[in-house]
């Protein structure tokens, strides 16, 4: 999958117990939920990574992308150019803007669009159903 990064969180046959309308507002507002957190964890030296998260909202399933052609290795460690073949085997270590404009190092969570769909399939969901 290099150079596309595609996720996508599946509710399925939730339209057989919920009106369609419902659902898709509930999907939207997943999936922008989940991209916002993907956002603000994804690590940034020049900003292009960061910047290029996308949203696909069909009434059933929400999907983020991201078709920076490094996505696959700063997110998950695969496919990574030659130069990048030292990097730290714990996460890499990433320059973030701080509150005060330096940037500092950060740790990245391996694999945190993944992670973070769970999270929010799991907390943000089960709330926003809960106001309806």
């Amino acid at each position: 999958m290099a150079g596309r990064l595609g996720k996508s969180i599946d509710i399925g046959n939730i339209g057989k117990y919920f009106d369609r309308q419902v659902v898709r507002k509930v999907v939207a507002a997943t999936t922008l939920e989940w991209q916002k957190r993907v956002i603000n964890e994804t690590p940034v030296d020049t900003g292009r990574l960061r910047n290029d998260w996308r949203v696909n909202i069909k009434p059933f399933v929400g999907e983020i992308t991201n078709r920076v052609e490094y996505a696959d290795a700063v997110i998950y460690g695969v496919n990574m150019p030659p130069s990048w073949l030292n990097a730290t085997p714990s996460g890499w270590r990433t320059l973030t803007p701080s509150p005060t404009g330096n940037r500092v190092n950060r740790a990245t969570r391996q694999g945190y669009p993944d992670l973070i769909g769970k999270e929010v399939s799991r907390s943000y969901l089960v709330k926003l159903l809960r106001r309806l």
